[in-house]
């Protein structure tokens, strides 16, 4: 069983993945219940550019924009609609990142914050496990037994990690 099946995707909602994640047969589903998605790519993504942007902000740190399509023999067939590549350059940690989305029409900065966002997630989880606070791990295991699975939801859902559920 995959960590993907686990999520209970809701329609308008945007998912966030590491690279681990590259299943597209997986993420095709996401899309087809018309949700989005963003996935962390990996170097050796077989992607075939059909229409790029051209321009972007000096200093936004976007390298390239494009929308085509999954060409490999496997990936085309598990994903077979349009699909964005976006290569952002993070200047803070001097590294390149790769993202794919099925979010066509929203901003590739917007992209990369998004899965920023989901960064910081995981960083207040692997600190919270580090933690010898047991109201802190409580709470956490109450959210979810799968810490994974929460970021991924929550982040789209509210944003607030640290939210009660009040219940």
């Amino acid at each position: 069983m995959n960590a993907m099946d686990e999520i209970p995707y809701e329609e308008n909602s945007f998912y966030i993945f590491d690279r681990g994640y590259n299943d597209f047969k997986r993420l095709h589903n996401i899309e087809s219940i018309g949700a989005y998605f963003v996935v962390r790519g990996k170097k050796n993504n077989d992607f075939r550019p059909t229409k790029w942007t051209r321009r972007f902000q000096p200093g936004s740190g976007i390298l390239s924009d494009a929308v085509g399509c999954m060409d490999g023999q496997f990936t085309k067939a598990k994903y077979p609609d349009k699909i964005r590549r976006i290569k952002y350059w993070d200047e803070e940690n001097k590294r390149e990142f790769i993202f794919f989305t099925n979010a066509l029409d929203i901003s590739p900065m917007f992209v990369a914050e998004l899965y920023h966002q989901r960064w910081q997630i995981e960083l207040f989880f692997q600190v919270a496990q580090a933690s010898e606070d047991k109201k802190v791990l409580g709470q956490l295991r109450k959210r979810c037994q799968n810490p994974n699975l929460f970021c991924h939801h929550h982040l789209l859902h509210d944003g607030n990690c640290a939210e009660e559920d009040g219940g």
